[in-house]
Formats: structure tokens, C-alpha cells, sequence
């Protein structure tokens, strides 16, 4: 069985041999990864390069974020997205707003997780925020809870009968082909639900710096967490107040 291995700084290493996490500056600020079947090339300018070598195939995710198949645009994407490689490897990639444009996403954090060993590779600071800031984690005993601490967001799936990636119709059933039209109806942070996870938890954090003064009022104010269909996941907020006691928390993209 071969295993993924890493090159930093024109070092290949054998994840085998390791007991726990390396972590690294990759050499000019690029990063190289490889298993049995893709090579991976990032770069601290955003771009996440995956090349298939048993098929030839090329997938470059570059820019807020844009995805090119074989050279050619496909689709754009704007929240964290999971690319599930035929061989089950994942490649899933977190994103990060521009400090000037928050609907202008790029490629923050990378999380590899290989499909035979299930060993996980982190890269952070592939955004082109700050240069020179590439770092790598690898993780064997670990990997798991690294993988599971990734958000896989919408995930795509790499097309085992020609090119491009496949999407889940609204059966279940895998077999949609991936362009932008799909990417329009699925990506979490364009349709809402990542936002909504963040404004919620802004919610949580502002109503314990406002335990104190809540406590000076009769009534009990109690934050439970519960899932849905609509909403799976998402903290449901109950408010037990005094009828004349208004209390109203806006997020930057309430409405």
C-alpha cells in the first residue's frame, strides 16, 4: 500500500514514519502533495491545482474562487466546498472574504484527507490576504478529528464516467453534472445557510455579554440547540421576557 506523500522545501516524506503532526513553511510559498493517483500543488495566491494521473484530467481552482476543467471555466463557487476524488480522496476548501467585499471569497484553508490511509493534510493561509504566510500541518493519529473539524460545505464529486464533477439531484441521487447553474442552487454561503451560521452564532456571543443585564429582569432567557429539516444544525433561540421588555440584536445582514 503507497502511501500520500509530502514534499516541503524539496523533502519528500513518508507519513508512515511520522508519530504525529509535522508542520512546515513550504518552500516559495508553494505546497506540493501527492498519493497514489492526483497530484496537488497550492500556492498562497488562492490557486489549489489537482491533476488525476491515471486519467490526465486537471482541475484548477484559482481566483474568488473560479474552477477551470482542463483548462477550461467551469463554475465559480463561493462558500466551503469539498472536492471527493474518485479514488476517495478529499479535498475540501474552506473560503475567506475579501477584507474590502465580503461576497468576494477566495481559498483560505485546505484540508487533504487521503483516500487509502485516511491521513490528513491542513494547509492554511492559501488566500492571497497575506503572502508568505503558507503553513502545513500533517496529521496520522489525529486525523479524524482534523478532518471532522473541516467544513465540507457543498460537496462535488469527481466524475468517474468523463470529466468534471458530479452534484446530488433533488432525489438524492448522485448524477448532476456540476456547472454554474448547480453551484447557483447549492453553495452554502451564496444561499444563505453559512451566513446564517455565523449570524447565529454572533447572536449566542452577544446575548452572554448581555447575561448580567437580562439577569436584572424577571423571566428566564434560555439558548437551545435543535435541528430540522429546514435548518439542520442551526441553534434555535427562545427568549422568556417580560411582555414589556424589548430586546433586539440586528447581524450585519439581517433585513
Amino acid at each position: 500500500m503507497q502511501a500520500s506523500q509530502i514534499t516541503i522545501d524539496n523533502l519528500t516524506v513518508n507519513p508512515e514514519a511520522l508519530d504525529g503532526p509535522i508542520r512546515a513553511k513550504a518552500k516559495g510559498n508553494e505546497f506540493f502533495y501527492e498519493n497514489r493517483n492526483y497530484d496537488i500543488r497550492l500556492t498562497d495566491t488562492g490557486t489549489v491545482h489537482i491533476n488525476n494521473k491515471a486519467t490526465g484530467e486537471d482541475y484548477r481552482i484559482w481566483g474568488d474562487p473560479h474552477v477551470d476543467i482542463d483548462g477550461k471555466r467551469a463554475f465559480d463557487f463561493y462558500g466551503d466546498t469539498t472536492f471527493q476524488l474518485e479514488d476517495g480522496t478529499k479535498v475540501t476548501i474552506e473560503t475567506k472574504p475579501a477584507h474590502d467585499n465580503a461576497k468576494v471569497t477566495y481559498a483560505s484553508t485546505v484540508t487533504i484527507t487521503d483516500g487509502t490511509t485516511g491521513q490528513t493534510t491542513q494547509v492554511t493561509g492559501v488566500d492571497p490576504f497575506t503572502r508568505g504566510d503558507l503553513a502545513v500541518s500533517h496529521h496520522v493519529h489525529d486525523a479524524a478529528r482534523v478532518e471532522a473539524r473541516a467544513n465540507d460545505g457543498n460537496v462535488i464529486r469527481e466524475n468517474p464516467f468523463g470529466a468534471g464533477f458530479l452534484g446530488v439531484d433533488g432525489n438524492g441521487r448522485i448524477g448532476v453534472v456540476v456547472d454554474q447553474q448547480y453551484i447557483n442552487l447549492t453553495d452554502h454561503r451564496l444561499n444563505g445557510s453559512e451566513l446564517a451560521g455565523d449570524q447565529f452564532q454572533a447572536l449566542f456571543t452577544a446575548l452572554q455579554s448581555f447575561g448580567t443585564l437580562l439577569s436584572m429582569f424577571q423571566g428566564l432567557m434560555s439558548i437551545s440547540f435543535s435541528s430540522s429539516a429546514d435548518a439542520e444544525g442551526q441553534p434555535a433561540v427562545n427568549l422568556n421576557l417580560p411582555a414589556n421588555f424589548e430586546f433586539t440584536i440586528k447581524g450585519p445582514n439581517a433585513f
